[in-house]
């Protein structure tokens, strides 16, 4: 989930101005000498009691307002006072302090803030609410405000802001090397070697930081090149700190749209002026500049399909593929041919035909000429044998009859047909139950006909 900070300047639209506000324009550099520059050479200036601000932005909540903080003026001592309000509830704010008669001019001064961290929960839409009591002799100017986007959120030639370490404790866009602390909201160094690597996409890249001291010497290196180029760090006069100092500058005239590296190293002596950042300001790439890293990320696809269709050896791989596919069809169409054959002749070969309402014929060399290679011996020989118990068994009950009849019995047995049953079964007789001169049934399992002849008493 990736944030970024936008910079909004005092004269953008999305700030709604009400009451009497002036707008006081740096023409020859001359308020920003010895102190921070103006962002865009322009701050919002009131003296007025009436006078406010509203902001509505989308974002995280976290937001920081910026102005001149100038107390030259303020001869008898009466300073403006501050009211900073996010969606109607009062937010940290800094006033004014300062000893009557004293100078105090510094822009880019923090005037109010409020940072919720790493918490996203209050992602939405906001309203910023600025007024002050001011006083007729230092006067209350606006000079920017920046504030955290929602996650993920597009850019389009904004001003985003990285390192501020009063509200970013770690920005992965700056990765520092050994030999780097952390002072208030900057971060220094003092140790000859000592680099902070700045990776960024954008089309114009200022870096801000700190002189106190005695000159001093870094430099920097641009993307691939291999040459360093100096940058001088300024003196100051003694126990004087100067923060929010310009200390390179790459604008569109150096630096062309795109995806950039940047290296600073410190390179001079360790009582000097440290090298230090306070953070860092990149022009993102607009709509249009973006288009072309899109167009080119998605050219090289037609041009290798040009290609592929040109190519001699790919045309040998696709005949190659093709032929082996059709020979596998075309025996699968000859395998489903034979099946369809073999069907079709089962389905041909007629069953056997029956002489009688009960008997089945039988003809033995027609019946092996026609089975002779889907019978299987093992099975014809247990019906054989079967056949055979079932003859025996049919004997045996006429013998145990006949001796019943002739130890007195007054049933006399008559000729009849044989039952014949065409599931290979046997069957119990019943015992009485037949009246005089009826014949008895005789069953018999299929494909096997009496020999035995009836008797009568």
């Amino acid at each position: 989930m990736e944030t970024v900070w936008r910079t909004v300047d005092d004269h953008d639209t999305q700030i709604q101005y009400s009451g009497s506000w002036n707008i006081d324009l740096e023409i020859d550099g001359s308020k920003s000498k010895d102190n921070s520059a103006r962002f865009n050479a322009s701050v919002h200036t009131t003296t007025s009691n009436f006078a406010n601000l509203s902001f509505l932005f989308n974002g995280t909540s976290s937001i920081g307002l910026y102005g001149t903080y100038d107390t030259s003026q303020a001869r008898s001592g009466e300073l403006p006072t501050i009211n900073c309000n996010l969606d109607g509830k009062k937010i940290q704010s800094f006033n004014y302090s300062a000893v009557t008669g004293s100078f105090e001019f510094f822009n880019t001064h923090l005037l109010c803030q409020h940072d919720v961290g790493f918490d996203y929960g209050n992602c939405g839409l906001h309203n910023l609410f600025v007024n002050s009591t001011a006083a007729t002799e230092a006067p209350f100017s606006i000079d920017y405000i920046v504030y955290e986007s929602l996650p993920n959120s597009p850019v389009s030639g904004e001003y985003l802001q990285l390192g501020n370490k009063a509200f970013q404790a770690q920005n992965d866009s700056i990765n520092f090397s050994t030999g780097w602390t952390w002072s208030g909201n900057t971060t220094l160094t003092s140790i000859p070697g000592s680099s902070a690597t700045l990776s960024f996409n954008g089309s114009e890249v200022t870096v801000f930081g700190e002189w106190n001291g005695s000159s001093n010497v870094a430099s920097y290196l641009l993307d691939n090149s291999s040459t360093p180029v100096p940058l001088e760090l300024q003196a100051t006069s003694p126990e004087k700190l100067l923060t929010n100092q310009v200390l390179l500058n790459l604008s569109a005239s150096h630096l062309n749209p795109g995806k950039h590296t940047l290296v600073l190293t410190f390179d001079g002596i360790s009582d000097g002026t440290p090298l230090s950042i306070d953070y860092v300001l990149v022009k993102s790439l607009t709509t249009k500049e973006q288009e072309p890293l899109t167009t080119a990320s998605a050219t090289p696809f037609p041009s290798q399909t040009t290609t592929i269709s040109h190519s001699p050896n790919r045309s040998r791989i696709i005949v190659g593929s093709i032929v082996p596919a059709v020979v596998l069809m075309l025996l699968a169409a000859i395998f489903l041919a034979f099946k369809q054959s073999q069907i079709k002749k089962r389905k041909g070969e007629t069953a056997c035909d029956f002489e009688g309402p009960n008997i089945l014929q039988f003809h033995p060399q027609e019946e092996l000429a026609h089975n002779v290679t889907r019978i299987n011996p093992v099975a014809e020989r247990v019906r054989l044998e079967n056949l055979k118990l079932q003859q025996s068994l049919n004997v045996v009950q006429h013998q145990m009859c006949a001796q019943q009849l002739a130890e007195g019995s007054a049933v006399q047995l008559q000729h009849g047909e044989a039952i014949v049953h065409m599931d290979s079964g046997w069957r119990m007789t019943e015992s009485g139950g037949q009246g005089i001169n009826e014949q008895p049934e005789s069953e018999d399992p299929p494909m096997y006909f009496n020999t035995v002849p009836s008797k009568e008493l």
